[in-house]
C-alpha cells in the first residue's frame, strides 16, 4: 500500500488522509500504535486486512471514521494524557517528514536511521506537559513565555538541533514583558525562579530522542 507524504494530516472528513496514532484507547490511556486511514486509502488497505491474521492484529475502525492498521498492538509505555509514547513519537516524525520534504533523503541513509532507532529505544520518548502550578507568579511567568513564543509546539519538546535562546536571555526577556504587563503589576519576580523556570519548561526540555532523522542533511 502505498501512503503519500502530501496526504498525512488530520483535515476535513471527507479527505483521502493518513496519520500515525494509537491502535486502541482504554481507560487507562491508549495502547501501541497503528496508521489511521481514511478515503481512498480504506480500499487500497484491503490486502493488508488480508494478510493480518492474528487477533491482535484485526483492523478496526474510530468514530470518526479511520481505519485503523495496527503497527503493534502491545501495551506501550504512556505518555502525557495518558496516549501511547511510540505513536506520538511516531506522529511527530512522520509530521515532520510531511511538512518538511527534504528530510526525507535521511530515509535513504542506513546509518543514520539505525542510529536514530538505537536512540529512540533507549532513551525515554513520551510527550510532555505544559506549564504547571497555580501560583500567581507561576502563571504569570507562563503566560509571557507563551506571549514570547517560549513553548515547544510538538508534544512539549524541541526537535534535535532546534536552535534555542540561553536561560539568560529568555530570562531577560520574561522579565521585561512581565514589566510591561498590566495583570502582573504590583508583582515582584526573583529572577533566579524565573530562569528556573524557564529553564525546566523551555530551554532545559531534552529534544526528541530521533538522532539526526529530522535534521536536515547538508547539502
Amino acid at each position: 500500500m502505498s501512503l503519500a507524504w502530501e496526504d498525512y494530516g488530520r483535515g476535513s472528513r471527507n479527505d483521502d488522509l493518513w496519520r500515525i496514532a494509537e491502535w486502541r484507547s482504554t481507560d487507562g490511556g491508549s495502547i501501541g500504535a497503528a496508521i489511521h486511514v481514511r478515503g481512498k486509502y480504506i480500499g487500497l488497505a484491503e490486502p493488508v486486512r488480508r494478510d493480518l491474521r492474528n487477533l491482535r492484529e484485526r483492523f478496526r475502525w474510530t468514530p470518526t471514521d479511520w481505519l485503523v492498521i495496527p503497527l503493534h498492538a502491545s501495551l506501550a509505555e504512556l505518555a502525557w494524557g495518558g496516549q501511547s509514547a511510540d505513536a506520538v513519537l511516531l506522529d511527530v516524525i512522520f509530521s515532520q517528514l510531511a511538512e518538511r520534504p527534504a528530510l526525507r533523503a535521511n530515509l535513504e541513509n542506513e546509518e543514520l536511521v539505525t542510529a536514530a532507532l538505537a536512540e529512540m529505544a533507549t532513551n525515554p520518548h513520551q510527550a510532555l506537559g505544559g506549564f504547571s502550578g497555580l501560583r500567581r507568579k507561576s502563571v504569570e511567568v507562563s503566560t509571557a513565555m507563551t506571549l514570547l513564543g517560549y513553548a515547544h509546539d510538538l508534544g512539549g519538546r524541541p526537535l534535535p538541533g532546534e536552535q534555542l535562546p540561553t536561560t539568560t536571555e529568555a530570562t531577560k526577556a520574561v522579565l521585561a514583558r512581565l514589566a510591561r504587563s498590566p495583570y502582573a503589576r504590583g508583582i515582584t519576580f526573583d529572577e533566579t525562579r524565573v530562569a528556573r523556570h524557564v529553564e525546566r519548561h523551555y530551554t532545559a526540555v531534552p529534544p526528541w530522542p530521533t538522532g539526526n532523522l529530522l535534521v536536515p542533511p547538508a547539502s
